[in-house]
């Protein structure tokens, strides 16, 4: 997130521009007295119920500004009146303006006996508008050059802070520059900042529910949350809200503080990894427990203990912040670094707060602790950013050391599979060594040793005897062709077995067509069943040369789906044509059957009065 090794000074900067930000608006009304703008800071006060002002022979008594009811009046509340004056050195030509920083509760106010302002509240309900700065406009015609009078009317309310800070009286130009200075920094920032909370931690609160066993980011979602409702209290400086009951209002900016700290707290342990299953089951039993025990023990016991539970809300922070000092390793990542600044600065804005509460620190005195959850969310947002991107690079790491072991391991795999075929195909080419031979063995070494018999017997003619060896020669080229891998495709198969008995077959008068159109570019066939495939063509074309009497033969070939379809047809003597059946005598037609029959296919010879029709059908072997 920050450039390497710039961490510690952005954190810096960082955590020093939010812990400014409120001095800036601190300073707003010091620039007041400049151009013409009176500042009324001395006022007579009287305390009195009456709806018009009293008369001079009241017992009015002087009254510095800004005035704290809870420093001058400990415990009063009701009605009260200001009276001031101020001077105008020249004759007003425009509208005037009137600015109060902050007034509370209620009021309304009179420029020489006219009222130019009521802000309502002053019978029935109070308005809960406390801190939001007032801009008045005075008619030119109200003021007068010299002396005038000022009067302001001020309703207090049980239980809120009421007051008056300094009056500023002038044009109404340099009037409003000053209003919206204050408003700016006193509540159109914080106002900006918490909405912006408010957005992220149920942002934050979503991601948890996706993903329930990271606990850090579901209390990192209520704490925002719960922060940014705490700090909605704030809006009463820029929203007037008459309908929310004053015990009602009181459990919330009371309790509010302490959840949210306890919510933080619980964020803390979860970030450092600590668990105190003692502490956090009191933590969570008692953030339901503290709105429901302030609002039944009612508004009188709230005034009593405010100040000492501010005092007491600080021991979670305080406690966090041990915690992250602990944890805070200051060589490694400045995440935990971060957090506790924050939490550092954020407790330093508080005591700036408490020290307005106890009237340490004048009336109108902006809080600053509006811009606390902001920092808290900047360092906070950070730190899990970062947890997060650590994760996502370990992650990415380890995911290439994956991806390179598995692009290892599938090449080893690849040649363990070539080992593995290589071996397989030795051994099948060994087993169909041994089968051929056995066959060889079997017929053309038995074809062989009859024929050494006959002929030192003296019973067979040297006619015959050339044709026994022409058989078993056929027969041995048939079984060397099959074993060749070049023949392995069954169209370069039939094509060798034309090569091979061509002289043969035109020797006998026999002229042949063979159709291979109908089969792929490529189909190749084991060796076994290339092997008995040909056998079987040798057969029916040896039937051809020797029983059919036939002139032409014609071999087609072709591919039906999952089917190989290969048929030979002569046109010499076939069967009678109502036979029209299915020639089923003699051992060279059985053994024609019988091999087919053991490469899953079966062989069909057909007589008809045209000729001999031998139909084979064969399973295409699979891809692979």
């Amino acid at each position: 997130m920050f450039p390497r090794g710039t961490g510690p000074r952005w954190l810096a900067a960082l955590l020093c521009l939010l812990l400014v930000l409120p001095a800036m608006g601190a300073a707003v009304p010091a620039a007041a007295a400049d151009g013409g703008v009176a500042e009324v800071r001395e006022a007579w006060f009287i305390q009195s119920d009456a709806p018009d002002l009293p008369d001079d022979a009241a017992a009015w008594q002087a009254q510095p500004l800004p005035d704290s009811w809870r420093l001058s009046r400990p415990g009063q509340a009701g009605y009260g009146w200001y009276r001031a004056s101020f001077t105008l050195p020249a004759p007003p030509d425009g509208m005037h303006a009137v600015y109060i920083s902050l007034v509370s509760s209620a009021y309304a106010l009179y420029i020489n006996g006219v009222q130019v302002a009521d802000s309502g509240g002053m019978s029935g309900n109070v308005g809960r508008s406390a801190g939001f700065p007032q801009w008045i406009t005075v008619p030119a015609q109200v003021l007068a050059a010299g002396p005038n009078t000022l009067a302001l009317r001020l309703r207090v309310a049980p239980n809120l802070r009421g007051g008056l800070s300094p009056l500023f009286v002038g044009p109404q130009q340099q009037i409003e520059r000053l209003y919206w200075h204050d408003a700016f920094w006193r509540v159109e920032m914080p106002r900006a900042l918490n909405a912006a909370v408010l957005v992220l931690g149920l942002l934050a609160l979503l991601l948890w529910s996706r993903n329930r066993s990271e606990a850090v980011y579901g209390w990192f979602g209520a704490f925002l949350v719960t922060s940014a409702v705490w700090a909605l209290r704030n809006f009463h400086q820029s929203l007037t809200l008459p309908e929310v009951p004053s015990r009602a209002w009181e459990t919330f900016v009371l309790a509010g503080q302490g959840v949210s700290r306890l919510m933080l707290m619980m964020f803390v342990l979860r970030y450092v990894g600590q668990r105190r299953p003692g502490l956090e089951r009191a933590a969570v039993w008692a953030i339901p427990l503290i709105p429901l025990l302030f609002f039944a023990a009612g508004e009188a016991f709230m005034s009593s203990v405010r100040n000492a539970w501010y005092t007491a809300t600080a021991l979670p922070m305080w406690y966090s912040l041990y915690l992250l000092a602990r944890h805070a390793n200051w060589r490694g990542a400045w995440g935990p670094r971060l957090v506790l600044g924050a939490l550092a600065c954020n407790e330093v804005l508080a005591v700036h707060d408490w020290m307005i509460a106890v009237n340490l620190l004048p009336f109108g005195t902006p809080l600053w602790q509006n811009y606390g959850v902001a920092l808290l969310l900047t360092a906070m947002t950070a730190a899990l950013a970062e947890s997060y991107f650590a994760a996502f690079a370990t992650a990415r790491t380890l995911n290439r050391e994956l991806e390179q072991r598995v692009a290892q391991k599938s090449r080893e795999l690849d040649e363990n599979f070539r080992k593995v075929a290589a071996y397989e195909q030795a051994l099948a080419l060994d087993a169909e060594r041994q089968r051929l031979m056995r066959d060889m063995h079997d017929g053309i070494g038995s074809q062989l040793i009859t024929t050494v018999n006959a002929v030192e017997r003296g019973q067979i003619g040297a006619p015959a005897i050339a044709a026994l060896l022409r058989d078993c020669i056929e027969d041995l080229r048939l079984v060397i062709d099959s074993l060749e891998p070049a023949n392995s495709d069954l169209a370069i198969a039939l094509a060798s077995l034309r090569y091979r008995l061509e002289p043969r077959l035109r020797a006998a008068g026999l002229e042949t067509a063979w159709e291979l159109d109908g089969l792929p570019a490529s189909l190749p066939l084991p060796p076994r069943q290339i092997l008995q495939t040909l056998r079987i063509l040798q057969e029916g074309l040896t039937n051809i040369i020797k029983h059919a009497g036939a002139c032409t033969a014609r071999l087609t070939a072709a591919v039906d789906g999952a089917w190989i379809d290969i048929q030979l047809a002569d046109d010499g003597r076939g069967g009678p044509a109502a036979a029209g059946g299915e020639a089923s005598t003699g051992r060279g037609l059985a053994n024609m059957r019988y091999r087919a029959t053991q490469m899953g296919g079966h062989c069909d010879i057909r007589l008809t009065p045209s000729g001999t029709l031998v139909a084979l059908r064969l399973p295409r072997p699979q891809a692979g």
